[in-house]
């Protein structure tokens, strides 16, 4: 097998096997992103796709130099964010009764420092769309601490959506009844 014989195409010389020797230890010290075959490789696919009009949004900047105006100011995590029409609907109620804890008509249980934290979690929680993670990181809480603060929230939060519900539906009963 060695020395030429079927077709071997490398004679088993001192100079291949330090050449080859060479090239392993070079190969071994990058990555395979950084290896010239890779490299020229992604390079031709780059150029082909360019021809055909293709620009790649992973490199945040145009072929002729400008920014993606989409991507400007946008995150990669709010890239992914999901939009619903009911969670739009959850965060404009949660806003509406936000309002109703600072102006004081939907009281708030607990002491004042617990009040005025419990006001914060939520205002992070309904007009930013916070999870407990992210809040309790914002504010230096305990998790744990937070958890329950949302949880209060969301209890006297859903207690406040059946009382607008019962009032709402109240009222269409009485015009209902005065129309007939």
């Amino acid at each position: 097998m060695l020395n030429g014989e079927r077709g071997n195409p490398w004679k088993d010389t001192p100079e291949t096997r330090r050449a080859w020797a060479r090239k392993m230890t070079a190969d071994r010290t990058r990555a395979w992103h950084q290896q010239p075959g890779f490299l020229k490789l992604r390079w031709e696919w780059y150029k082909k796709l360019r021809k055909s009009g293709f620009v790649d949004m992973e490199n945040h900047r145009r072929v002729d130099g400008e920014a993606f105006e989409r991507l400007n100011g946008v995150s990669r995590a709010d890239i992914f964010k999901t939009y619903s029409p009911d969670k739009e609907r959850y965060h404009q109620l949660a806003e509406h009764f936000l309002g109703e804890m600072r102006d004081g008509t939907e009281p708030i249980p607990g002491s004042p420092k617990r009040r005025k934290t419990m006001l914060k979690v939520w205002e992070q929680h309904a007009m930013h769309g916070d999870g407990m993670t992210r809040i309790s990181r914002a504010l230096r809480l305990r998790p744990q601490d937070c958890d329950a603060l949302l949880k209060a929230g969301k209890e006297a939060f859903l207690a406040w959506v059946r009382r607008q519900e019962d009032a709402l539906s109240a009222e269409l009963a009485e015009e209902d009844s005065q129309d007939a």
